[in-house]
């Protein structure tokens, strides 16, 4: 890569990353915020609203447990009187469209998962919004409506006024949704794409934007049904935040984020802030101060500063024009391809050396491939790696499809395996729920059917697994049921987690019972070279683990980046013929690094 970048370039990535890093610190050496700094949580924050004193903002960030990460979305309640916060909810979908607040209650939007996308990738599923109501008063959440939303806002008499996108062509459809009556209507079709509401009870404004243009503002009119132009220029402007006569709203007028506002009284623009970055403004009248999102180094906090109108006017000279590119291809290039030109990409993507160490230590070498099409129906992977231990060859070939999907189907053959007997599965699978909100997550049905050459050992097995998710707890249980001629065996695994002390507490449990099995059911535990022989019996492991510290430091060449550390305190026990066989406790110390760009150990 750097030999290509220097005869493209003249550089090496790592010299072009210099330069770069050179220019960016040039360019913003003035770089300053305004106001006061009032949050320092990084991540991400964003979409502050005021009401009764209070202010109400959404938050995303990630929290490393050593072993996992949990996403955590919430929305955090902060008194203005002494800036003390609670986290008013939190839930495992991620948070979408901007909150509103009317007559004391908060409306926000999640995502949700469902089938019948024209995908294979996520096996058909795609996202819509659930848009719900908290009572701010008693804490009582409930759904309003669910569909594909791109933005909302509440009118003054409750109902909801919503734009979802058009299905076969650019632009919104805009629908106006009564909670009491439940009739859904659609309003009109518009050639916009409207990204944002906010409404009170003198107007409704609209950021909307045409094909291949940024946001303008407009006055939306629910009796007329049109939008007229209020703010119209090359710049965007969304973030908006109505408060009384005065519209708030954020630009990039001047090629910075910047809060502004629009005076409806007299019609004039005024910029309130002129630091690095501003966004999401909230204005506080009877205190008069401005509240707004701004940017740091560890990403994005709350700022209060006391608001200064200064009369702006836009210069078009300060705006790059906007609309359509000009495009030169020829349309005599462009050719009807069929199924087959998908195929054709299914020439390995991935060719590498591959180096891997088993749980036993023993080490094995050799070389990966894979393989994707274009439009996701086929993947695959091969892997042939000499084991050092048994000094004997070993091979996997997988190849999975999401052709019929949302079922899923993939056959597998090799003889990577304990024994190291060549084996042939194909299982099949279908998702019966899949979703984002708290609560069961996941529910998966399928069957595998294997064959063993050196057993000669036909084995069908259905199994059922579920995924139950909270923001500090997961749990997980699947249970196969191998049916070897007219025998039947069990295999059941269940777990618990939970984000508390710093880190993350799990408890497993494993259960076999297979008569017919031609291995043991039961897997290695830490501190034994070898499973119990037994054909029934269970494993328990209960564990503690904590990141200790972030390394985050790499080399350009050789690829190799260092990421985190953490720690994990255990026990294990493998428990055979109603007694504690095998049984071992300890700390582990992992190193968490990167390497070539895909390799993580």
């Amino acid at each position: 890569m750097d030999a290509a970048a220097a005869e493209v370039y003249g550089k090496t990535f790592p010299e072009l990353w210099r330069d770069w890093r050179a220019y960016e610190r040039e360019r913003f050496k003035d770089f300053r915020m305004d106001g006061e700094r009032l949050t320092y949580h990084g991540w991400f924050v964003q979409d502050p609203k005021l009401y009764a004193g209070r202010l109400y903002y959404k938050r995303w960030y990630l929290v490393p447990t050593g072993k996992n990460l949990y996403e955590r979305h919430e929305i955090i309640e902060r008194r203005l009187s002494d800036g003390a916060e609670r986290t008013l909810l939190s839930t495992t979908a991620g948070f979408t469209m901007p909150m509103r607040i009317h007559r004391g209650k908060l409306y926000y939007a999640v995502n949700e998962a469902k089938p019948g996308f024209a995908n294979a990738s996520e096996r058909t599923f795609g996202l819509y919004a659930v848009l719900r109501q908290r009572d701010l008063a008693t804490g009582a959440d409930r759904v309003i409506v669910a569909d594909e939303m791109r933005s909302f806002a509440i009118l003054p008499d409750g109902t909801v006024l919503y734009a979802k996108d058009r299905k076969d062509e650019f632009g919104s459809e805009l629908r106006l949704y009564n909670p009491a009556t439940r009739e859904n209507r659609l309003l009109r079709r518009e050639d916009y794409l409207v990204e944002e509401f906010v409404a009170d009870d003198q107007r409704v404004v609209v950021s909307a934007r045409r094909d291949w243009e940024n946001a303008d503002l407009y006055l939306f009119s629910p009796a007329t049904r049109e939008l007229e132009p209020l703010v119209n220029t090359p710049a965007m402007e969304a973030g908006l935040c109505l408060e009384g006569e005065r519209l708030f709203y954020t630009s990039n007028f001047s090629r910075t984020y910047a809060v502004y506002c629009y005076d409806f009284r007299t019609g004039k623009t005024y910029r309130l802030t002129r630091g690095g970055f501003a966004a999401w403004p909230a204005y506080d009248a009877p205190g008069g101060q401005l509240y707004f999102v701004g940017l740091t180094s560890a990403g994005f906090d709350l700022y209060r500063k006391p608001a200064e109108f200064e009369e702006f006017r836009v210069r078009a000279a300060e705006t790059p024009p906007q609309g359509r590119p000009a495009f030169t291809l020829d349309e005599r290039e462009i050719t009807a391809g069929t199924y087959l030109d998908n195929l054709k990409t299914l020439a390995p993507s991935i060719r590498m050396p591959l180096w891997a160490t088993r749980n036993d230590g023993v080490t094995q070498l050799g070389a990966l491939f894979m393989g994707m099409d274009a439009i996701g129906d086929f993947a695959y992977a091969a892997s042939f790696l000499y084991d050092t231990g048994s000094r004997e060859s070993r091979y996997t070939v997988g190849l999975n499809t999401a052709y019929w999907a949302p079922v899923e189907a993939g056959i597998q053959a090799g003889n990577e395996n304990r024994l190291g007997t060549d084996k042939v599965s194909l299982t099949v699978d279908y998702p019966c729920v899949v979703r984002l909100s708290p609560g069961l997550s996941n529910l998966t049905v399928g069957v595998s059917t294997s064959y063993t050459g050196a057993a000669k050992r036909l084995e069908t097995a259905p199994y059922v697994g579920m995924r139950f998710s909270y923001p500090l707890t997961r749990a997980v249980m699947e249970t196969r049921l191998p049916l070897d001629g007219g025998a039947a065996g069990i295999y059941t695994e269940a777990g618990l987690s939970r984000q508390c002390l710093g880190g993350e507490v799990s408890l497993k449990v494993s259960y076999g019972n297979d008569p017919e099995a031609g291995e043991a059911v039961l897997g290695r535990i830490r501190g034994y070279e070898e499973p119990l022989p037994d054909k029934v019996g269970e494993i328990i492991t209960a564990e503690y683990s904590r990141t200790l510290f972030r390394l985050d430091r790499g080399w350009w060449s050789p690829s190799f980046f260092l990421e985190d550390a953490y720690a994990s305190l255990f026990v294990d026990g493998a428990v055979a013929g109603q007694e504690v066989r095998q049984a071992s406790g300890g700390a582990e110390f992992h190193l968490r690094a990167t390497a070539l760009g895909c390799l993580r150990c």
